[in-house]
């Protein structure tokens, strides 16, 4: 996101601001703890704000960056990062390097760096060098509905198109203590799909069974049920998966789970997330 974006966000955090929102119901707006940044495209579904059992999930269905090259943007439609309790579980890789590792600046600028889901190995837009993209992802928003214990949006994007025919369209549902994420794919042909989740380096992972694991930071753990007909794989520290960068020139190995498989399309995948908290 662009510094007028991470504003926005910041002026609303301090109760500077108010962020806007999509919904016929005033009294359910003011009690609803999900808001949206429609001109940005940000979207933050909540639920028990400001306590110890809060869960934050941001989504982004905006535009690239700035202007037509999107110098500092990465190819990010439709991608999340999540807390639960204050913790940090699903997050943004980061930036790492801007020219002294280019391989690892395609890497972190690129969508298998994000927590959405890719086709064919290929980012959603396309790289012509460290602060240039010749082609933008398009996300567009269907549907907004923040409620009072978390909310629905559903939103498309458009990088896949040209190249492969492929349309992305992502609904994410935070109900509670339960976030239900469904990737839809239409378009024709077989593909090879793969869906990433990027953990934060305090996270522990254990795969209870092969489409289930148990991820924990401390006292606060997510149980995540992937896509059956998916191959799940664990990275951490491997070329490229596997890394997180906190601040500019450092890179510490994190965990990445990894759902794929090759689909005839269309096809649908479900992602099912519970959030539990320890006493």
């Amino acid at each position: 996101a662009s510094d007028v974006y991470k504003r926005q966000i910041m002026a609303w955090l301090l109760g500077f601001g108010e962020p806007l929102v999509v919904k016929k119901d005033k009294k359910m707006i003011e009690r609803s703890c999900s808001h949206a940044w429609k001109d940005a495209g940000i979207y933050t579904l909540a639920t028990n704000r400001n306590t110890g059992k809060e869960i934050y999930l941001l989504a982004d269905a905006g535009p690239q960056g700035y202007l037509s090259i999107a110098a500092h943007g990465h190819a990010d439609a439709l991608s999340f990062t999540l807390y639960a309790g204050g913790k940090p579980f699903f997050i943004d890789p980061g930036t790492y390097s801007y020219f002294s590792h280019p391989e690892w600046r395609r890497y972190f600028t690129g969508t298998r760096a994000h927590n959405t889901l890719v086709v064919n190995r290929s980012s959603q837009s396309i790289n012509q060098g460290a602060f240039l993209w010749a082609r933008h992802a398009r996300p567009f928003v269907h549907r907004w509905t923040p409620e009072e214990e978390g909310g629905i949006l559903t939103a498309s994007h458009n990088g896949y198109q040209k190249r492969y025919g492929v349309t992305h369209t992502r609904r994410i549902q935070l109900e509670r203590n339960i976030v239900r994420i469904s990737d839809k794919l239409s378009g024709r042909g077989r593909h090879q799909c793969e869906l990433l989740f990027h953990l934060h380096p305090d996270c522990e992972v254990v795969q209870e069974s092969t489409h289930r694991l148990k991820i924990s930071n401390l006292n606060v753990h997510i149980f995540i049920n992937l896509p059956e007909c998916s191959e799940v794989e664990l990275a951490r520290g491997q070329t490229p998966l596997g890394w997180y960068s906190p601040r500019f020139g450092v890179k510490v190995p994190t965990y990445t789970i990894s759902a794929s498989g090759h689909f005839s399309l269309p096809v649908a995948l479900d992602s099912i997330m519970e959030v539990s908290f320890e006493d």
